[in-house]
């Protein structure tokens, strides 16, 4: 009897119905056909080609497999040993980690990195883009930044440092 577990290489992959099936090729040369492929609750990914898993056959032959897994180790973000912590990732160098009490976003190592409590926001190069931070209006809301350049378009702006005028008119509505 063959054994029930298989590993393999993932070929192809397809969604029907809002349920994902994977082709692929066993390490032994054994072509799989529509395995389902199950993932964790709250995440929906595609395997990219060529990642690793596991099958599992669902009785006797291989008509009803199930796939476990779908790695691939090239692209698979290191979280070190610590229980509890988190990475989603794609294909492309884009990472979320969810790591204890902050989440740091890595999307191709324009790294930003927010911390619980008074919310830091650290990136050296988001800030090269546009950006906006709604609070929603809430009362006491606030925001510190400590850039080279801001621009602001508040109900009441309080400022340390110095201010400089380019095309600003004192009194303008």
């Amino acid at each position: 009897m063959r054994s029930r577990f298989v590993r393999f290489q993932i070929t192809g992959v397809r969604s029907i119905g809002g349920l994902q099936y994977v082709s692929g090729r066993s390490l032994a040369g054994e072509e799989l056909e529509d395995v389902l492929r199950i993932e964790a609750h709250g995440t929906a990914t595609v395997p990219p080609l060529g990642s690793i898993g596991y099958a599992v056959a669902m009785g006797e032959g291989r008509t009803r497999m199930l796939m476990i897994g779908g790695e691939d180790k090239e692209i698979r973000p290191g979280l070190g040993d610590v229980p509890g912590h988190r990475a989603i990732y794609d294909a492309f160098g884009n990472i979320i980690r969810l790591t204890g009490p902050q989440v740091d976003m890595d999307f191709a190592a324009n790294s930003v990195t927010f911390k619980a409590g008074d919310w830091t926001i650290d990136s050296p190069t988001l800030f090269r883009q546009p950006v906006t931070i709604d609070s929603g209006g809430e009362p006491g809301a606030h925001l510190t930044i400590k850039a080279e350049k801001a621009r602001f378009e508040v109900d009441r702006l309080e400022v340390t440092g110095e201010i400089v005028a380019s095309t600003f008119t004192m009194g303008a509505p």
